[in-house]
C-alpha cells in the first residue's frame, strides 16, 4: 500500500478485546433464535431471508451473545465479510462466523469498511487457508494490517459511507457511483493522513 501519512498500522490482534467462532447447530425448528449463517452477513447489512431459527431453550453460551458494537465476520466460503450490529442482538452465530469485540477507542464500523475494502479484502485472500475452499483462522485474522486514524478520522469516514449508503437505498440508479466516490474519499483521507491542513 501507499505510504499512510500520520497514520498507525497495526495488526488486527492488538485492536480486538475478545476473539471467538460461533457454534455448530442442526436442529433447526419453525421458531425460536435467529441462526445466523454466512449467507446471512452482506457488507453493511444482514440478508434475513430464508434465516434459519433454533430452539431458546438451547443453553447459549454468555460470550457469544451479540451486543451492540459487536463485529461479524465470515470465515468460512464467502469468507472476510464484516457487518457491524447497530443494536443488541438475539441472534445466535454459526460457526463460521467470528464475533469481535474491539477495544474501546475503535470505530467498529470504521473497521468493517476496512475489512469490507480492497485494503481488507487483498489481505484477506493472502491470509487464507485452503485453494478451493478458502477460509480464514483466529490467527490469520490477527495478522490482518489495519490503519487506525484518530478516532475523529473514523467517525468522519463512518459518516461518508453511511451518506452514501442511505442514498443508495434511496436511489439506486446513482448507486454504484456515490458508493464508489465515497470509497475514493475514504481512501485519500486514509492514504493522506488525518486532513488537508498544512
Amino acid at each position: 500500500y501507499k505510504k499512510l501519512s500520520n497514520i498507525k498500522i497495526v495488526p488486527f490482534g492488538e485492536i480486538i478485546k475478545n476473539l471467538i467462532n460461533g457454534f455448530d447447530y442442526r436442529d433447526f425448528t419453525e421458531e425460536g433464535l435467529t441462526y445466523l449463517r454466512v449467507s446471512n452477513i452482506k457488507p453493511f447489512e444482514f440478508n434475513l431471508k430464508g434465516v434459519k431459527k433454533i430452539k431458546p431453550d438451547f443453553d447459549i453460551n454468555k460470550k457469544i451473545e451479540l451486543e451492540k458494537g459487536n463485529l461479524l465476520l465470515t470465515r468460512k466460503g464467502t469468507f472476510g465479510v464484516a457487518l457491524t450490529l447497530n443494536k443488541d442482538e438475539d441472534f445466535v452465530i454459526c460457526s463460521e462466523i467470528f464475533k469481535i469485540e474491539l477495544l474501546e477507542n475503535i470505530n467498529s464500523k470504521f473497521i468493517e469498511i476496512i475489512l469490507n475494502s480492497d485494503i481488507g479484502q487483498t489481505q484477506f485472500d493472502k491470509y487464507k487457508i485452503g485453494a478451493i475452499m478458502g477460509s480464514l483462522s483466529q490467527e490469520a485474522v490477527k495478522q490482518i494490517k489495519i490503519p487506525i486514524p484518530s478516532i475523529e478520522t473514523q467517525n468522519k469516514i463512518v459518516q461518508i459511507m453511511e451518506n452514501a449508503y442511505n442514498l443508495k437505498k434511496s436511489k439506486e440508479i446513482e448507486a454504484k457511483q456515490l458508493l464508489e466516490e465515497a470509497k475514493q474519499e475514504v481512501e485519500n483521507i486514509i492514504l493522506n493522513g488525518e486532513s488537508n491542513e498544512g
